[in-house]
């Protein structure tokens, strides 16, 4: 009975407010897929805390966000000013402290604000898909290369420390604001239209072929590339052999990904470090244990 009132409960909470704090609409989908989780783990409970954190957050807060922890909050989507060149200008950005201008797809104002929500929330101390920390840095003098870049936040945090930036992208769109953003460094900044994978093709090239013949190989490889990211590690090639390097692989897209990843990063003899936390998000279809790791940090 307890069980039935409590799931009565959080179902009639979203219809009662169908928005959450940050008054993102919760979705019918996701209101679904919320109660399946918390039914889930009644029956097959956990002593993780991390899970445990995350289904109090489910409960109190609806589903709107990969991030169920209270470090969400701390962003609030209209905190983020969103700024324009003039007003004959798509040319939409953010602009840091720093004064670095971070150029975004052109989109409605609102969904542009979730976006960086979004993206600052991912990369909160506590997040699972948080690519940097003290077991991994990116280094002065690396070179640099971001799979799957979109904005290329982390990229752009980190353009003065670098050598030399390579962003892998294929959303024209991207690329446009891409063009933008790295004005300022485009002397050492060099955008690949093409997807990475473990073979060469029209669209798809292995990161073994395309710095075949670049002197400056990789020291950082950050990848994430909805589920692709085994296939662009099976591409590395010879470049496992350079000296110092580093990978941030996210491990989220696909049910399986973080068991492929870390075999394939332990049988390279890598030292390596699953992110703290989880993210509700995939590319296939949710299914118990719904939880996945966000990222695998590896170095040499």
């Amino acid at each position: 009975m307890k069980e039935i009132l409590e799931h009565l409960y959080i179902s009639l909470r979203c219809i009662v407010k169908p928005k959450d704090s940050q008054g993102i609409n919760l979705h019918y989908k996701n209101r679904h897929l919320r109660n399946k989780i918390i039914e889930y783990y009644k029956n097959n409970p956990t002593n993780d805390e991390s899970i445990n954190n995350a289904l109090y957050y489910l409960k109190e807060y609806g589903f709107s966000t990969p991030y169920p922890y209270k470090y969400r909050e701390l962003y609030n989507c209209k905190d983020f000013k969103i700024n324009v060149e003039d007003k004959q200008s798509d040319n939409m950005f953010y602009l840091y402290p720093d004064k670095k201008r971070l150029y975004l797809r052109h989109r409605p104002i609102h969904r542009t604000q979730r976006l960086l929500q979004s993206l600052f929330c991912e990369q909160d101390k506590d997040s699972s898909h948080r690519y940097l920390n003290d077991f991994l840095q990116v280094e002065n003098g690396d070179v640099m290369v971001d799979v799957g870049c979109a904005e290329a936040f982390l990229s752009l945090q980190n353009i003065e420390k670098l050598k030399h930036l390579y962003l892998f992208e294929c959303d024209e769109e991207w690329i446009e604001a891409l063009k933008k953003t790295f004005k300022p460094w485009e002397e050492k900044v060099t955008i690949v239209n093409k997807y990475v994978s473990e073979k060469d093709s029209d669209n798809e090239i292995r990161l073994d072929t395309y710095f075949k013949d670049i002197k400056e190989k990789p020291t950082f490889i950050k990848m994430d590339i909805e589920g692709a990211e085994t296939k662009a590690l099976n591409g590395l090639g010879n470049l496992w052999e350079t000296d110092n390097l580093k990978l941030a692989v996210c491990t989220y897209h696909l049910h399986d990904d973080y068991n492929k990843v870390i075999s394939i990063l332990k049988d390279k003899q890598f030292k390596t470090q699953k992110s703290d936390n989880y993210i509700l998000a995939s590319v296939d279809e949710m299914a118990p244990p719904y939880f996945r790791v966000g990222l695998v940090r590896a170095k040499k």
